[in-house]
């Protein structure tokens, strides 16, 4: 798909077989694109398809096979800086892709336009909870390892929900529980791709999704801008009790996701 001149992305269409009726869809996002997503939950991609929903896994530009050198490299950030030094950003630029895409699939005529939902994922492991930093990512690596966010797949999933209002349903999974959350610290353990100067000035991640409620949404596993595992107790006090539609898990499983996912998809089949 061309989703701005010379821009192609790769893409990959799972159909069930037995396709006869306009169907649901799940999108699938990633910072390791369509072919990490698939060998790293080949069970629960399997699981949607066996339900009758359609899967789309995508390469948003600067991932997947479209990021020619290796994501926690330094020269993989490149791209990102140059769209800051322009006047843009990454994030704005893979935004127009995940939407162009969404539009897309909506006009197929094997998929149900209000009843697409979208998961964003991380697969970076977070770091231990009790684990004190003493160095920045791009420096000589120490004793112990460390990990950075990942947080395209949650932030691109729910802006993605904030800008389209038929999308159905967002599970999030290791995404960044917030852009404030990454001052808390000397440290910043944030991709440079994920980066839009100036957001705090005009809203954060709890804010994104309180416009997309009373939208089902789910945020499992959230971390802080150190990549650690955020307490249920965090994520309670970082999004309240009344946003409707909101579903908050500090721990759970893949399956878990995608039967949510299922389940949503189901309540608005027609």
């Amino acid at each position: 798909m061309e989703t701005d001149p010379g821009i192609m992305l790769p893409i990959f269409l799972l159909i069930p077989e037995n396709n006869t009726n306009r169907r649901p869809a799940v999108i699938a996002l990633a910072e390791g694109g369509k072919e990490g997503f698939l060998s790293r939950y080949p069970n629960e991609v399997a699981f949607l398809l066996n339900k009758g929903i359609t899967v789309c896994l995508p390469d948003l530009r600067g991932s997947g096979e479209l990021n020619s050198s290796n994501s926690r490299s330094p020269g993989a950030m490149s791209l990102a800086g140059n769209e800051l030094m322009l006047g843009g950003t990454l994030t704005g630029s893979r935004l127009k892709d995940a939407r162009t895409l969404f539009r897309w699939l909506e006009k197929r005529p094997d998929i149900d336009p209000e009843n697409i939902a979208i998961w964003g994922d991380s697969f970076s492991e977070p770091n231990t909870r009790d684990f004190q930093f003493d160095q920045s990512p791009g420096q000589q690596p120490g004793p112990i390892r460390q990990r950075q966010v990942e947080p395209l797949g949650s932030f691109l999933a729910l802006l993605t929900g904030l800008y389209e209002d038929n999308i159905s349903a967002i599970a999030c999974r290791g995404g960044l529980i917030s852009f404030l959350s990454v001052l808390q610290d000397n440290f910043c353990h944030i991709p440079q791709d994920v980066v839009v100067p100036g957001i705090l000035e005009v809203t954060d991640i709890p804010y994104i999704v309180q416009n997309i409620s009373p939208r089902p949404v789910m945020l499992a596993e959230m971390v802080d801008g150190l990549n650690k595992r955020v307490s249920g107790e965090i994520l309670q006090n970082e999004y309240g009790t009344n946003i409707p539609g909101l579903t908050l898990e500090e721990d759970t499983d893949n399956v878990s996701i995608a039967q949510w996912l299922v389940n949503q998809c189901l309540k608005n089949q027609k």
